[in-house]
């Protein structure tokens, strides 16, 4: 009677070990799955803004500066999102923000101090930077660069949403590979 119960707890526990692992297959697999659906709704956003993009670039044909590309780019814009990692738990989970432009305005006024500094040493002075402050850094909306608020086609701004509806997207699509890669290596050391 003795030897059927060990044999009964180690079958339990071996059941146990099972269930567990099949979790962790099944969660595996569910993870592929949204990869995958997600990948395909990343692919469609991307297609859209370029199909928009080029309807612009044909109607803007006849322009003087021609397609819309980098002779319209503004070098100086920053941009108004960046991706922050958190790795306080476990698993390595990234998430887009909105960045503060005070903080870059900051990091700019130091910069001016410290070149201020090294030409007072030097003896130069520049007249132009006498009565300059920074200028306060405003919502810009990068499709601006483009034209005016009016001149802008909408097929341009249609462009600008699809792509702009991808960048969730990309922050799924890093996260679930980050669990996937976590997933695999757990299981990987079970075996």
């Amino acid at each position: 009677m003795r030897k059927m119960s060990i044999s009964k707890m180690s079958k339990a526990t071996t059941a146990q070990d099972m269930n567990a692992s099949d979790g962790q297959h099944l969660r595996l697999l569910e993870l592929l799955a949204d990869y995958d659906s997600t990948l395909e709704q990343l692919q469609k956003g991307f297609q859209d803004g370029y199909i928009q993009l080029s309807r612009s670039n044909y109607y803007n044909k006849d322009s003087l500066r021609g397609n819309y590309g980098k002779d319209y780019w503004d070098e100086t814009y920053v941009g108004q999102l960046e991706a922050a990692v958190d790795e306080s738990s476990s698993k390595l989970v990234i998430d887009i923000v909105k960045r503060n432009p005070q903080e870059d305005q900051v990091a700019d006024v130091t910069k001016e101090e410290d070149n201020t500094l090294i030409q007072r040493k030097k003896g130069t002075k520049k007249e132009t930077e006498k009565g300059q402050s920074p200028k306060p850094v405003q919502n810009y909306d990068p499709i601006l660069m483009f034209g005016g608020v009016l001149s802008v086609p909408s097929s341009l701004r249609q462009s600008q949403t699809s792509f702009r509806g991808c960048i969730p997207l990309m922050v799924q699509l890093i996260n679930y590979k980050n669990e996937i890669l976590t997933l695999s290596k757990k299981l990987a050391e079970q075996k």
